[in-house]
């Protein structure tokens, strides 16, 4: 009986144990399952973070550096730009990326408002906004320029590098106005000093010298200035794709290599020297030939020394390439760099400090080139 009884306690214990054994199975199996789902939930969290990484890589609006021609061509740097400032401003350059690319939805809503139908949309622009290439702030910009006062709304339409630039820089207008209006009060304020109560009798000349310096302080802000780019790429080869790939000045943001930025500087400085030289060439040929006129009409004006046209024109080429060329781009990169924003937030404020950096460079410039001249033996 006791034999048997422990057969019986054996069998229960076996029976226990297999019991046991399966349970630990079962734990087993299910901490696999468990250590399985981490595994796929950590895959899922990878496949996220790529899939943000790659939503915030796709480009917005690329800005060229202007040197890359207007005609509009997807990509200005076309992928060759270092990496040594990330950039995130709306003047940003081709690291600039879009966290508001226009959807179906955003678009429909925008045209509607706008009453500009899609098709009616120029062709590399509607391009861009068919292919997702578009922030809705760029958009909302270009539908808006139609709102611009003293027809310049009407020819931006007509004129594709005044409204690349106008689309690729909210500040440009105002800029433009900054610097001409400094300009224009600076050079008669000089003018009024230096010929007094001569002031009317040669208004002629003052016409001719302040029409002169509007001309060369809007090319100076032009070619600094961002320019949008719209459509597909051009097939661009060689010394094209180099230049395209240039930042619009040395301290836009954007992806740019030092290379990248000292290059824009060096063609920056030739634009600005070519400028000067055939503006000199021009207003001096003209200031020579009114004095000589005045001369021969009437004996008793007084003769007076003027430095010869080329020597003239040389020195203010080489003024604007070096000086100028220097002092806009610092000017040029603190606006993009803390400015930028504040422009479409409070036109005012942003304006009013613009006004106060660009005064102070025109002051500076002008002393600047008085003993540059006078260093140079030209007064």
């Amino acid at each position: 009986m006791e034999l048997n009884a422990g057969f019986v306690d054996g069998a229960f214990v076996l029976k226990g144990l297999k019991h046991e054994i399966r349970q630990n199975r079962a734990v087993v199996s299910c901490s696999r399952q468990i250590y399985s789902g981490y595994r796929c939930l950590n895959r899922v969290a990878v496949c996220n973070r790529v899939i943000r990484s790659a939503q915030s890589s796709i480009p917005d609006l690329m800005y060229s550096g202007g040197s890359g021609g207007d005609a509009g061509n997807f990509g200005g740097n076309d992928g060759s730009g270092g990496k040594d400032d990330e950039g995130d401003g709306e003047f940003g350059n081709n690291s600039q990326f879009a966290e508001d690319i226009v959807n179906a939805g955003v678009l429909q809503k925008m045209l509607k408002e706008a009453q500009v139908a899609i098709e009616s949309l120029p062709k590399d622009i509607r391009y861009s906004v068919e292919n997702g290439l578009v922030s809705e702030s760029v958009l909302k910009r270009f539908l808006d320029l139609k709102k611009l006062p003293f027809g310049i709304g009407q020819l931006a339409t007509q004129w594709t590098a005044l409204r690349n630039r106008l689309v690729g820089s909210s500040a440009f207008l105002a800029t433009v106005c900054v610097e001409l209006s400094i300009g224009f009060g600076t050079k008669t304020a000089a003018e009024l000093r230096a010929r007094q109560d001569r002031f009317m009798k040669e208004i002629d000349f003052y016409l001719s010298d302040i029409a002169l310096e509007l001309v060369g302080d809007f090319f100076l802000v032009w070619l600094l200035s961002p320019v949008a780019k719209f459509g597909p790429p051009l097939a661009r080869k060689g010394i094209e794709n180099v230049v395209g790939a240039l930042p619009s000045h040395v301290f836009q943001r954007g992806a740019f290599s030092a290379l990248q930025r000292t290059i824009v500087l060096a063609s920056k400085g030739s634009q600005f020297a070519l400028v000067g030289f055939l503006a000199s060439v021009l207003g001096h040929s003209a200031t020579k030939a009114l004095v000589k006129m005045r001369a021969t009409a009437n004996a008793d004006v007084p003769a007076q020394h003027l430095a010869p046209v080329l020597d003239n024109s040389i020195q203010w080429g080489l003024f604007l390439g070096l000086s100028s060329n220097l002092r806009y781009q610092l000017v040029n990169g603190f606006e993009d760099r803390f400015l930028s924003s504040l422009y479409t937030v409070n036109l005012p404020a942003a304006t009013a400090i613009s006004t106060i950096l660009r005064f102070g460079n025109c002051y500076v410039g002008s002393e600047h080139w008085i003993y540059w001249a006078k260093a140079v033996g030209l007064q």
